[in-house]
């Protein structure tokens, strides 16, 4: 669960203590918080803050001023796709609809094709996600290396 917080605002504690008794009555304190303290540039002593705390799911940042929003987008990914994979990924040719559904999510950063046909891409995806193609015969995790070689 995202909890968002005006961190300018200030009743943000007794907002707070509002809303977890909210959750608390209807039985949902125990789902995961990532507390996002939004409006940090508003107030200095929060943007001079790491802008995250791993530890109590808690991150600062400015949606207006895109400060802290890399940080957000890594915190969630990490709770929910139990973290990213960044690199490559080797795919033969025959797995056009799995290379299609890694583009149409938006995980497909770049791709080379080698002269033998084989499917090299660069891919940001949670691991989560990974596990499902891994198994899958023709789809395998690469090196650098690997496409050098290739190519």
């Amino acid at each position: 669960m995202l909890h968002v917080v005006d961190a300018s605002d200030v009743d943000r504690k007794q907002k707070e203590v509002e809303v977890n008794k909210i959750l608390t009555d209807l039985d949902l304190e125990k789902i995961p918080q990532i507390r996002i303290n939004n409006k940090c540039d508003l107030v200095e002593r929060f943007c001079n803050k790491d802008s995250i705390n791993k530890t109590s799911k808690e991150v600062w940042i400015s949606a207006e001023k895109n400060i802290g929003i890399a940080e957000l987008r890594d915190l969630i990914n990490e709770e929910l796709f139990n973290g990213i994979y960044k690199g490559w990924v080797s795919l033969e040719s025959s797995l056009g609809k799995i290379r299609s559904k890694l583009f149409m999510m938006g995980c497909i950063n770049e791709e080379k094709i080698s002269s033998t046909g084989q499917i090299y891409a660069h891919i940001d995806i949670g691991r989560d996600e990974l596990d499902r193609f891994i198994g899958v015969n023709g789809f395998a995790l690469c090196e650098d290396k690997d496409i050098l070689l290739e190519n």
